[in-house]
C-alpha cells in the first residue's frame, strides 16, 4: 500500500472512530441507567421524579463526556500561570480519568484568582493505595494551607491518602466532593475493575476507611451530588456527616463537573468567605 493510500486509510479509521464514539458513550450511559434502576428496583427504592426527560438528560451526558474528552485531548490546564490570591487547589479526578478532566472547574478557579493544580493520578486498573501515594506526593510538594476539590473517586483517593499520612491533614482547609461516592455506589458490583470493587457498600474497604469529617474534624467540606447520577447511587451515599450539601437534579456523572452552575457550586465553596 502507498503512503499516502495508507495515510487516507488512517485518517478515515479517525474519522470512523470519532463519528461513533457519541453512540458507543449513550449506549453506555443507557447501560449504566439500566443498572441503576435494576438497583433501586432490588433495594425497594424510589427513583427520584424528574424535571426533563431522560432522553435530555442522556444526550447532555453525552456532550459532556465528549467536552471532557476534548479537554484531555488538548491537556487543558498544563500551563496555567501561578496566581497569590489565597491557598493553592489540587483537583483530584475521579475513576478512568486524568488532571484535565477537572479543566471545567479549573479554569473557572484560576478566573477568581487561585494557583490551581490537577495531577493525573496514573492510569485505570490500579489500586486505591496507588493513587492515594500519588496524591501524597502532590501535596507534600505544595507549601501552606491547601484546599480540594475531588470528582467521583477523586474524594476516595483523598481519603486514603489522609489515613496513610496525618501529617498532611492540617494543611487541608476546604474539600469539596463532586458525586464522590463516600459510603460506596451500588455500580461498583458491575464494575470487575479493583477501583471499583473496593467501592461497593458494606465492603470491607470503604467501611474501614476513616470518614472526611474524622480525618478533617476542622475542615469547611462541602459535598455535590445529584439525584439522578448514574454511577454514583443512591445520591445520599455522596453526603458527608457535618458538611453543606447541595443537591442536584438532572444531571448525570460526567456533566456535574462541566455543568457551569455545578462548576460554581465548587467554586464558590472553594472561594467564599467563611460564615
Amino acid at each position: 500500500m502507498s503512503v499516502p493510500l495508507l495515510a487516507l486509510w488512517v485518517a478515515g479509521a479517525v474519522i470512523a472512530a470519532a463519528a461513533s464514539l457519541p453512540m458507543v458513550l449513550a449506549l453506555a450511559i443507557v447501560l449504566a441507567w439500566a443498572r441503576r434502576a435494576l438497583h433501586f428496583a432490588r433495594h425497594s427504592m424510589l427513583a427520584p421524579p424528574r424535571q426533563v426527560s431522560f432522553v435530555a438528560s442522556l444526550l447532555r451526558e453525552v456532550r459532556a463526556q465528549l467536552v471532557i474528552v476534548g479537554w484531555t485531548l488538548a491537556r487543558r490546564g498544563r500551563r496555567l500561570a501561578q496566581l497569590g490570591d489565597g491557598p493553592a487547589v489540587v483537583l483530584v479526578h475521579g475513576l478512568m480519568a486524568d488532571g484535565p478532566s477537572m479543566w471545567g472547574v479549573q479554569r473557572a478557579l484560576h478566573a477568581a484568582g487561585r494557583t490551581t493544580y490537577a495531577p493525573s493520578m496514573g492510569g485505570a486498573l490500579r489500586p486505591i493505595a496507588s493513587y492515594a501515594a500519588r496524591l501524597q506526593r502532590v501535596l507534600r510538594d505544595l507549601d501552606g494551607p491547601v484546599d480540594v476539590v475531588c470528582h467521583s473517586l477523586g474524594g476516595i483517593v483523598l481519603r486514603a491518602c489522609l489515613a496513610e499520612d496525618p501529617g498532611l491533614r492540617e494543611r487541608i482547609r476546604r474539600v469539596v466532593t463532586i458525586a464522590s461516592p463516600h459510603h460506596g455506589s451500588g455500580a461498583a458490583r458491575w464494575l470487575p475493575i479493583p477501583e471499583a470493587r473496593a467501592l461497593v457498600p458494606g465492603g470491607a474497604f470503604i467501611t474501614a476507611l476513616p470518614s472526611l469529617r474524622a480525618l478533617l474534624p476542622q475542615a469547611r467540606i462541602t459535598t455535590i451530588a445529584s439525584r439522578h447520577d448514574c454511577v454514583v447511587y443512591p445520591h445520599s451515599t455522596s453526603l458527608v456527616d457535618g458538611a453543606r450539601a447541595y443537591e442536584l437534579d438532572d444531571l448525570m456523572h460526567a456533566e456535574l463537573v462541566v455543568d457551569e452552575a455545578a462548576v460554581r457550586l465548587a467554586v464558590d465553596a472553594v472561594t467564599g468567605e467563611d460564615p
